[in-house]
């Protein structure tokens, strides 16, 4: 053994040794600060350690030969053992970074903002970012205290995560009762607590989240114990469980952000990019306006109460008046409540605060900031700059619906395609692409994208329904008659296939049967939801029937569902707008005023301007055509103040009623094909809008017949049968077409069909008493040829 050591020493392996490990320490070091400093892949920096120290044996078998003073020669085990340790570490090397990106993880940019003004910033490589969904906690500590921290961690840890451009963390809280807690709430998780590892999953799977985290929350004397575990959601493999405990809440949660971004190989990037701006810089000291803070989050997410969600807010902001996430939240709640000028407050006193926040949430906070003031051009600007910026698919997505809504429908659909070239996962984006191809007039491309979606889930029954509507749409009833049946059998509680069907069976004149299929769709209901939208599909065959009163009061039961998970500005213009349009139905334009009134006292300006045009209907049916029509203009406003295309459609509708009323026909037939036309290139409307088409071909045939264009009427007739051939406004509109055109016999078989589907109508709804006052006509046109 001294012999080896002094053999060691003559040939001097340790000093060669360590000048090379010390050497490569140096070489390491080095690349680390250029890799932080040029944003190159953090894996260069592994790459070379590993690379480096395993040539180890290859240093020491260099030095044993030629370390020894005076003239060497190479030896047999240096030239087998070199070239073997360099083979090594090569095939190393590639195991275990063939796989892994070696570019930039960002690139540096110079943009113009909203403003115009040019701004430096970075943008994260795709193959960098780690999207995780991330839970609620669980209290192991016996504590019932401690039980709103199964929330709270969840919300700190998902803000401090965020804070890393390369990191897209989302919470249950995310959308509402739009996102991860539906799922749970629907598979009987209503506290969303105690969720199994394999609904996490497929929630995280859905959502196209790359990994999900979970954990635990316990108490040691006066320390938290907090624990995290992050599965990768394809293959469940647990990536990391790791434990923090200390004392400060919010330097706890900071430690596991940290290393839970270290376990999943996020990139460190550096200070120019990267914030690490403290919890309590946003969060504040007070425990109590937190945990009010989190008990306003979970009166929305759990009641959908939102009174009570900005009551909670305003306890914290009384607890501590910087509580900056409390205003924002309040805003939001203010929007969906219909509150714009209070929602513009909150939003102004959130934004005084901004300083508090992470880069994102500033943006998000100047996001609806320009929505609720109107300014929809800086609006676009500035999400097409965080396109630029983020270059995540959730930037291309929102976006892509922002355009959607003003109407900008190519450049929506670019949007939705980058967005899926972003996250090919996200499959239900063709549904959407599907959509906008059929508004934009390509059917056979809408149905195309609908099928790649059926081809990707086909154990979803979306798609099946999705291409039942095209098809229906295309007035081929018995294809889309299959697309439903298919899509009632995936389903587990298959409603909509069984709303589809009862429309499809009113089309094709089977009262009967669409009762029953409505049944059967009440019968599998669960939620609220699906009985609201069974309900309203029920209200809607009793208004086609003309059994208008009957309608009403169902209207009144379907309030009471609505408002258990609609903003009560949503159900006042879910509810009183149709139930105004029944009561004008009935020729009583004074019950209708004094819905109206109500609707006007639940909706606060300048969401009220909505209901102008329900003021404007009722104007009409008093014969106050011009004060109809200046309702009409204040409606128009807030359509532009938001750029809502979709909704343009109401302004022609009122003007084609009004100008057939002052005996303008031309004018009339022009604005209800305006009508029709912005239906067809509707997407917001979906498939409820498009059930409107045949009764607006009806209506447009009606003016072309009373202005003598009889065959532009035979065309608007045919559409309106193809697409629905037992609707009675056709049926009565074809025969005044056969009246004019000289075929009374024809005339009132049309007109007896019409009579025979609304036998049990309301004696005073107006479609009845014009049906009853034609069929008078047509007989009488009758006994004039007979006595002749």
């Amino acid at each position: 053994m001294t012999d080896i050591f002094s053999e060691f020493r003559e040939r001097r392996v340790l000093p060669a040794l360590g000048l090379y490990v010390g050497s490569c320490w140096v070489l390491i070091e080095i690349l680390d600060r250029l890799a932080e400093r040029y944003l190159w892949s953090p894996y260069i920096t592994d790459a070379a350690f590993w690379g480096l120290y395993s040539l180890i044996p290859a240093v020491i078998l260099m030095a044993w030969s030629h370390g020894k003073p005076g003239k060497d020669q190479v030896t047999t085990v240096e030239k087998v053992g070199v070239p073997i340790n360099v083979i090594a570490t090569l095939g190393l090397l590639v195991t275990v970074f063939g796989g892994k990106d070696l570019g930039a993880t960002a690139s540096m940019v110079s943009l113009a903002n909203e403003e115009g003004v040019q701004e430096t910033h970075y943008i994260p490589s795709e193959s960098f970012r780690r999207r995780m969904a991330v839970f609620f906690f669980e209290n192991e500590s016996g504590d019932p205290e401690l039980d709103w921290l199964q929330y709270g961690v969840t919300e700190l840890l998902v803000q401090d995560l965020q804070q890393n451009p390369f990191v897209l963390a989302t919470s249950p809280w995310a959308n509402f009762g739009n996102g991860f807690f539906m799922r749970m709430k629907q598979a009987g998780f209503n506290d969303g607590l105690d969720v199994p590892v394999s609904l996490m999953r497929d929630i995280a799977g859905d959502a196209n989240r790359q990994y999900f985290v979970e954990g635990s929350i316990d108490r040691a004397d006066d320390d938290y114990v907090i624990t995290v575990r992050a599965w990768e959601t394809e293959s469940l493999k647990k990536v990391a469980e790791l434990t923090e405990s200390g004392w400060d809440l919010y330097g706890t949660i900071d430690a596991l952000s940290t290393d839970l971004r270290n376990a999943l190989d996020v990139p460190k990037g550096n200070k120019r990019m990267v914030e690490d701006l403290p919890l309590a810089a946003t969060y504040g000291e007070s425990t109590a306006a937190l945990r009010d803070y989190i008990s306003g989050l979970n009166a929305r997410l759990f009641e959908n109460d939102l009174e009570a969600s900005n009551a909670f807010f305003d306890d914290a902001v009384a607890a501590d008046s910087g509580f900056v996430l409390a205003w924002f939240l309040k805003a939001i709640n203010l929007v969906d409540l219909g509150d714009l000028p209070g929602a513009q407050q909150a939003i102004s006193e959130a934004q005084q605060l901004d300083y508090r926040l992470p880069a994102r949430d500033r943006a998000n906070l100047k996001r609806v900031h320009y929505r609720l003031s109107g300014q929809q051009e800086k609006l676009i600007a500035f999400l097409r700059l965080q396109v630029r910026l983020q270059g995540d698919a959730s930037s291309h997505n929102l976006l892509a619906a922002t355009l959607l809504v003003t109407g900008k429908l190519e450049e929506s659909r670019e949007q939705y395609l980058a967005a899926l070239e972003k996250d090919p996962l996200n499959v239900g984006i063709y549904l959407q692409l599907s959509l906008l191809e059929r508004a934009m007039g390509d059917m056979e491309s809408a149905i195309g994208y609908a099928r790649q979606y059926e081809q990707e889930r086909p154990e979803e029954y979306e798609g099946q329904l999705v291409l039942g509507d095209l098809l229906r749409d295309s007035g081929d009833l018995d294809a889309s008659e299959e697309h439903y049946l298919q899509a009632s059998l995936l389903g587990d509680q298959p409603v909509q296939p069984y709303l589809r069907l009862a429309d499809l069976a009113l089309r094709q004149g089977d009262v009967n049967e669409a009762r029953e299929l409505l049944e059967q769709a009440d019968s599998v209901a669960q939620s609220v939801q699906q009985h609201s939208q069974v309900l309203g599909a029920v209200i809607a065959l009793e208004l086609r029937l003309g059994r208008i009163r009957t309608g009403i009061e169902l209207l009144s039961g379907l309030e009471e569902l609505l408002s258990q998970f609609m903003p009560p500005f949503q159900v006042s213009l879910s509810i009183h707008q149709p139930m105004i349009r029944a009561y004008n139905a009935l020729g009583d334009p004074d019950r209708a005023q004094w819905v109206l009134e109500i609707a006007q006292g639940m909706v606060a300006p300048p969401l009220d301007k909505f209901l102008s045009f329900s003021e404007a209907d009722i104007l009409y049916h008093r014969e106050d055509y011009e004060g109809a029509e200046a309702a009409v203009q204040r409606g128009v406003e807030i359509i532009e103040q938001f750029k809502l295309e979709d909704l343009k459609f109401l302004i022609d509708l009122m003007h084609g009623f009004i100008e057939r009323k002052r005996g303008d026909y031309p004018k009339s037939a022009d604005a209800f094909q305006a009508t029709l036309e912005r239906i067809n290139r509707s997407v917001l409307g979906g498939s409820e809008l498009y059930q409107e088409l045949p009764r607006m071909n009806a209506e447009l045939a009606h003016s072309l017949i009373l202005g003598g264009e009889l065959d532009r009427a035979e065309k608007a007739l045919n559409e309106g049968f193809r697409l629905d051939p037992s609707e009675p406004m056709l049926w009565a509109s074809k025969a005044r077409y056969q009246l004019a055109a000289g075929q009374p016999q024809l005339a009132q078989a049309s007109i007896a069909y019409a009579l025979a589907f609304w036998k049990d109508a309301d004696p005073e709804f107006h479609q009845l008493k014009e049906a009853l006052s034609l069929e008078q006509e047509i007989n009488g046109s009758l006994s004039g040829e007979s006595n002749g």
